[in-house]
C-alpha cells in the first residue's frame, strides 16, 4: 500500500499587525488615512543620555524613546476593504472608502494630539494623506473634498502606466530586442 502525504490545510491568514479597538471612554477622534496598509501612531519622549565619543570623551546625546501603551493602529484602504481597495469593478468599495480614504473611529484624542504634534511637518500630514476630526461626519465631508489626494503608493494604471512616471512609458519594447545583434 502506498502512503500518500496530505499536508494539513494552511492556517487562516491573520493580519501582520494587531488592530486597535476603539476607545469607549474619554475624548476620541475619527481618523482618515490614505496609506494602503494604514499606519501605527506611536508617540515618543526625548531622553538625554551619555554617549562615548571616538576621542575617548563622553558627551550628551538625545534619543527618542517610545511611550508604553501610547500607540493606535489606523486602518488604510487596502486593509479596510480586505484587498479590494483598487478593484474598480467592485461597487462596494466606494461605500467602504469615501473619497478613497479608510476611516478609523475611536482613537484616543491624547494619542492623536501628541502624534500630530510630533509629526506635523511630515509629508503625510502636510499633503493630507492622514488627518482627523472629532466626529465621523466632519471626516466624511473632508474626504470628499480631498478625493484627488494621492499617497504615492497607489498601483499604476495598466492602460496608462506613464501617467505617474513623469509621462515616460517604461514598458519593455520588443522591437529593441529584435534589432539587437545575436550574442556570439
Amino acid at each position: 500500500m502506498v502512503e500518500v502525504f496530505n499536508p494539513p490545510p494552511p492556517p487562516n491568514p491573520r493580519p501582520a499587525i494587531k488592530f486597535s479597538r476603539p476607545v469607549a471612554t474619554g475624548a476620541t477622534v475619527t481618523i482618515a488615512c490614505k496609506l494602503p496598509a494604514g499606519i501605527i501612531l506611536r508617540v515618543f519622549d526625548w531622553q538625554t543620555y551619555s554617549e562615548p565619543r571616538r576621542d575617548g570623551t563622553v558627551g550628551e546625546a538625545k534619543r527618542a524613546i517610545p511611550i508604553a501603551n501610547q500607540q493606535f493602529t489606523v486602518k488604510g484602504p487596502w486593509i479596510a476593504t480586505a484587498g479590494q481597495a483598487y478593484n474598480r469593478n467592485n461597487g462596494a468599495v466606494g461605500e467602504l472608502l469615501p473619497g478613497g480614504y479608510a476611516i478609523t473611529e475611536g482613537c484616543p484624542k491624547e494619542i492623536w494630539d501628541r502624534w500630530y504634534e510630533q509629526n506635523q511637518r511630515s509629508k503625510l500630514v502636510q499633503n493630507g494623506v492622514i488627518f482627523a476630526y472629532a466626529d465621523r461626519q466632519s471626516v466624511v465631508e473632508e474626504v470628499m473634498t480631498r478625493s484627488e489626494t494621492l499617497s504615492g503608493l497607489e498601483p499604476l494604471d495598466r492602460a496608462n502606466p506613464g501617467a505617474r512616471m513623469g509621462g515616460v512609458d517604461r514598458r519593455l519594447r520588443l522591437s529593441v530586442l529584435e534589432q539587437a545583434e545575436p550574442l556570439r
